[in-house]
């Protein structure tokens, strides 16, 4: 899951002294443009090639498509007509 907010390491923090867990599956991310001040949790997709993903979405008129290494790796969003996003990444090894 990826968490997108105004202050992702305040965020970090709080999820992680509040559940005393590692969070390993969790990233936390500036939310983009005008929705900063809502933060919301994405669900994150682990694909083994991710272009292909993106084109496939593009293809199928997935809304917006979006790339992204904020999290120092590549990860695309993909957002639906509906407005339902979900992040792309690339499987690690």
């Amino acid at each position: 899951m990826v968490l997108a907010c105004e202050e992702p390491e305040r965020a970090r923090h709080f999820y992680r002294a509040t559940t005393g867990a590692h969070l390993a599956h969790a990233d936390f991310v500036t939310a983009p443009g005008p929705s900063a001040s809502a933060p919301q949790w994405e669900l994150v997709v682990g694909v083994a090639d991710v272009d292909a993903v993106l084109a496939r979405g593009r293809a199928q008129d997935a809304g917006s498509v979006a790339c992204s290494n904020e999290t120092g790796r590549p990860v695309a969003r993909l957002r639906s007509t509906e407005g339902l996003t979900v992040h792309v990444r690339l499987l690690e090894p």
